[in-house]
């Protein structure tokens, strides 16, 4: 028989192996066939790793899975996994980001999971702050439990990004700053600041004021800014305004002596260009930054910024910011601080039966791997805002100093405060790569 016509011998189909050894058709059936809370733990993968070393296993709080415990242990120590983490409330699942999360439960494009997309529904979960209400004790009458179960959990919960009028008791206050930035250079472009506004946590302006240009003006940029040359005639000066915008952070209103408790964080978005326009970023140090743009939750799957109307929307269900219309400072810095307190009450909300604010003040994290090994968080939670809590450099904004990283800071906005607005960025770590928590290489 010619070679060409020759055929290989059929073999017999070898049965389908799930990763831990399992006969993949008998694990769904097995899984289908159980029901409750038996079914979801069947469903999640094997969380204890062996004793010898070998087999298949899976990270604790992101369920990634492993051939060796070795390397998962490297990753439980890079990825820096914490209770702070959002995480779905059906399977317990740690994501990197909001974003990511949202994704999970079928809330945005992207891959879902049947079983948490459809607990969030039944539940009647939260679309902004993404909780998922407990499950309810089963009943006999089966229709009447799903009938209240989605309108009396969301009367009962009460999102973080609500903001009540007066401020939390015990916390250290914060103020939100928002500047308006005309262009100076030949070209238009620059950011002289020509309006500011700083507001308190309930929303108050403590100052709204123009600016008088300190150079002359190339571009207003009146569609966006809403400052034209007749609004700048007659306007407090620069010097004026940046010593009473230093005043309203450092405390310094009451007239005696300011203490450091009295220095109140600082909140925006995208706080290098405010700070720089104003040139104070060597006045006020990195720890009481609070910057919405750099803070991890808040970021893109990708781990880029979202724009502050975006965030706006998605948490709070405002529309700011719209297309046509000038901005308005007060406005957005008003978004800005009522996200910062969102994020700041989220894990108290979240987990009431956990005081995770001393964890996050401390800067630990708290939930441990398989066998209690567990990294440094990837980065500090606000939660950890409160009166007497100690913060260093090393806490500042949304992302912690992670092994290997330096403390050097990422570049600024225009050229003329390249200098000034040293140390004021969120230092350069590396940031995980996906939902699946997988560090990425570093940025250049």
């Amino acid at each position: 028989m010619p070679s060409w016509e020759r055929r290989p011998r059929p073999r017999e189909a070898a049965p389908l192996r799930a990763w831990n050894g399992v006969d993949a058709v008998a694990r769904v059936a097995t899984a289908r066939d159980e029901t409750g809370e038996n079914a979801a733990r069947a469903r999640r993968p094997n969380l204890n790793p062996p004793a010898d070393g070998a087999g298949i296993v899976s990270c604790a709080h992101c369920y990634k899975r492993y051939k060796t415990v070795e390397l998962l242990r490297e990753h439980e120590r890079d990825a820096g996994h914490s209770r702070h983490d959002p995480r779905c409330g059906e399977c317990g699942k740690h994501f990197a980001c909001v974003d990511t999360l949202r994704q999970h439960l079928g809330l945005t494009t992207g891959p879902s999971a049947a079983r948490c997309k459809s607990a969030f529904e039944a539940r009647g979960g939260c679309a902004r702050c993404v909780f998922i209400p407990p499950s309810s004790p089963a009943t006999t009458d089966e229709a009447d439990a799903v009938a209240a179960s989605a309108s009396a959990r969301r009367e009962r919960h009460r999102c973080p990004f609500d903001v009540a009028a007066a401020p939390a008791r015990g916390r250290r206050r914060a103020v939100a700053v928002d500047c308006e930035m005309v262009g100076d250079d030949v070209d238009g472009g620059g950011a002289m600041c020509a309006r500011v506004c700083v507001v308190d946590e309930r929303g108050t302006a403590l100052l709204s004021t123009h600016v008088a240009p300190t150079r002359p003006v190339t571009d207003y940029r009146t569609e966006l800014t809403g400052v034209t040359e007749e609004s700048l005639r007659g306007a407090p000066s620069f010097e004026d305004v940046r010593a009473r915008v230093l005043a309203l952070i450092r405390g310094g209103g009451g007239g005696g002596e300011v203490t450091p408790h009295d220095h109140a964080f600082l909140v925006g978005h995208d706080l290098a260009h405010d700070l720089e326009c104003l040139d104070i970023a060597r006045e006020i140090p990195r720890a009481m930054l609070r910057d919405t743009a750099t803070y991890a939750p808040f970021k893109r799957h990708t781990h880029r910024p979202y724009k502050l109307r975006t965030l706006a929307e998605a948490f709070l269900g405002l529309h700011i910011q719209t297309d046509g219309v000038a901005h308005d400072p007060r406005e957005d810095a008003h978004a800005a601080m009522r996200l910062y307190l969102g994020a700041r009450d989220s894990c108290e909300v979240h987990h009431p039966d956990v005081d995770a604010r001393e964890a996050a003040a401390a800067g630990k994290g708290e939930e441990r791997g398989a066998d209690g090994a567990c990294g440094a968080p990837r980065f500090r939670c606000w939660c950890g805002d409160k009166v007497g809590a100690e913060t260093t450099d090393a806490d500042a904004d949304g992302d912690a100093p992670r092994r290997g990283a330096s403390a050097s800071t990422s570049t600024t906005p225009t050229k003329a405060g390249k200098s000034r607005a040293k140390g004021l960025a969120p230092s350069p770590v590396a940031v995980l790569k996906d939902a699946t928590n997988v560090r990425s290489p570093s940025a250049k």
